[in-house]
């Protein structure tokens, strides 16, 4: 049996329906005299992927454009790039997942960075040396060791703690939010053809479905829902394709061991 090429499409991973797509699915439940703007049917399908960013879906895990860093010394004017090692993020931002910081020759790698309370760093800071970015402690590393995140007005920053004193660069990975959909081209972005994608379709549906007075639909949909996102969440963990030959320095402690694994990844989170 031969290969057989059923179209010119090019692949991708995420879904292909479209924020109209989605509409005339929830609208279905109504019945053919009714709309999907009758029915609310906009508002139910951006409720349900408001209620789905709740979640840290692996699936969305991103590698953020590096941002480049600069001596926090040379610059001297609040709000600028680099001013006491503060940085803007992108955005949409659900949570961070890893940092690192390069300097010198280094093109990849770096030292990782963790993420700190502000007012935790401000207890457990070591005593300075003259200047801000400069600890007792301080090693090849610039004297950036930790970070923690704030907002400007509407503007996302990361605060680099200390401030780097050397030009370098911030590799950052994080969860990003579900893009909202506002336009009827917009694009779900969900792993295409599995549960997720329906779990929104049956959802918005439940939600249209309430809104017009279909208590049995809303129901029967509704609970289907639940079934594809108890699916989802298990897909979505299991596609984190954990090896569990890895030498952790956990492994000698299978309590630890155990408790890492079914307690810390991703949705199950937060």
């Amino acid at each position: 049996m031969g290969i057989i090429v059923i179209g010119n499409v090019t692949p991708t991973r995420f879904s292909l329906l479209t924020l109209a797509d989605l509409e005339r699915k929830a609208a279905q439940v109504a019945g053919s005299g009714l709309t999907p703007d009758s029915v609310g049917a906009r508002d139910a399908v951006q409720e349900v992927i408001a209620e789905l960013n709740e979640n840290q879906w692996e699936f969305n895990t991103v590698r953020a454009t590096d941002i480049a860093l600069v001596d926090y010394r040379a610059v001297t004017t609040p709000g600028t790039e680099g001013y006491q090692g503060q940085y803007s993020i992108p955005l949409p931002l659900r949570d961070f997942v890893s940092a690192r910081v390069r300097f010198g020759s280094l093109v990849e790698g770096g030292w990782p960075i963790y993420q700190i309370r502000r007012d935790e760093f401000d207890r457990k800071r070591t005593a300075y040396s003259g200047t801000l970015g400069q600890t007792v402690d301080d090693s090849s590393q610039a004297g950036t060791r930790y970070f923690t995140t704030f907002a400007t007005g509407q503007t996302g920053k990361i605060e680099l703690l200390d401030p780097p004193i050397a030009a370098g660069t911030l590799e950052i990975r994080y969860y990003a939010l579900i893009p909202a959909l506002t336009q009827p081209t917009d694009r779900l972005f969900v792993p295409a053809n599995g549960p997720l994608e329906s779990y929104v379709s049956e959802m918005s549906r439940a939600k249209v479905a309430n809104n017009i007075g279909l208590s049995g639909r809303r129901d029967w949909s509704a609970g289907n829902a639940m079934r594809l996102l108890g699916l989802a969440k298990n897909q979505d963990r299991d596609g984190l394709n954990q090896d569990d030959t890895w030498e952790s320095e956990e492994a000698s402690d299978p309590y630890k061991e155990r408790a890492k694994r079914w307690g810390g990844y991703g949705l199950w989170r937060g």
